[in-house]
């Protein structure tokens, strides 16, 4: 009995101190929370001045935030108005809206040209390119909306450009020096004088084995139109022929087997004519390689 009467005893000396020791921390605690509390208040206070307001806004320039710019500016007007920042930030808000304005015309002015430029893209990779200039330069929803709009568009053209690599990869041909025109060509129909579309080009063999036969096909059409204007063909090595080594090349040229009568009616007011080019090498199918736009030009 006297045993457990010291135990007893013990524990409650020690519950004493525990609970003696936690308050002793707890108000230690409590202490450093009001420390912390007002050193933020007056780490707020020194933040509170018209300069690091302004190192804040030129921050959201540097960033292109015009409009958290624009909102900084306005609170070193609204609560330092006696401060030389505050007709500076005046001045910037001016400089912003400026800004913004011709950035807004010149937005403006792309959306206009954009159907134009794209068109005279040599190709879908081209055009996304012109597409990623715009939309870095200007960050307006409506402009972003255009570009996601073509870029949808631009889609199947890109992966047609692919394939179309991928086709000339295959063929182990390389093709360059393209030049298309229109001119008179007296082998057609007779002899009649036929203002036609021309393509001249030159085929290298890329490949590691000599190409035996090579022929070339252009389909061509009216652009917009969904309308086929005729065909033309080239058998640029064919049985008898010397084949066609690797790392050498050979020009090719020929028009279409459909034209115009010539006159000068035709000749000033030439139609908007495109062409897909189709290769066939050793005798196989032909693949599809290049579309083209003949040029509007005449030579005689």
């Amino acid at each position: 009995m006297k045993r457990a009467v010291q135990i007893a005893v013990i524990l409650i000396a020690c519950l004493s101190l525990s609970s003696c020791k936690y308050d002793e921390l707890k108000k230690e605690n409590d202490a450093l929370k009001a420390k912390i509390e007002a050193l933020e208040q007056e780490n707020t206070k020194l933040k509170e001045t018209a300069e690091n307001y302004w190192q804040n806004a030129v921050n959201s320039l540097s960033k292109q935030d015009y409009e958290q710019a624009k909102n900084i500016f306005s609170q070193i007007i609204d609560k330092f108005p006696a401060s030389e920042l505050a007709q500076k930030s005046k001045d910037k808000i001016g400089e912003i809206d400026a800004m913004l304005k011709q950035k807004r015309a010149d937005a403006d002015k792309a959306i206009k040209s954009l159907p134009t430029n794209l068109a005279k893209a040599a190709s879908a990779t081209d055009a996304e390119a012109i597409l990623d200039e715009m939309e870095r330069k200007f960050d307006f929803p409506d402009v972003k909306e255009i570009v996601s709009q073509k870029r949808g568009e631009l889609q199947e053209k890109i992966q047609r450009e692919k394939d179309m690599s991928e086709a000339l990869n295959v063929l182990g041909i390389k093709i360059t020096n393209i030049r298309t025109y229109w001119t008179v060509d007296h082998n057609v129909l007779g002899g009649e004088q036929l203002v036609v579309p021309y393509v001249r080009m030159r085929i290298e063999n890329v490949g590691a084995n000599p190409i035996t036969r090579l022929s070339v096909k252009a389909a061509f059409e009216l652009t917009g139109k969904k309308e086929a204007f005729g065909e033309g063909m080239s058998y640029v090595i064919g049985y008898g022929d010397t084949p066609l080594k690797p790392g050498y090349s050979k020009e090719v040229f020929f028009g279409s087997q459909t034209g115009y009568k010539a006159n000068y009616h035709i000749i000033y007011n030439l139609p908007k004519v495109s062409a897909d080019l189709y290769v066939s090498v050793e005798g196989r199918e032909n693949r599809l390689v290049k579309t083209i736009v003949i040029k509007n030009e005449y030579l005689d």
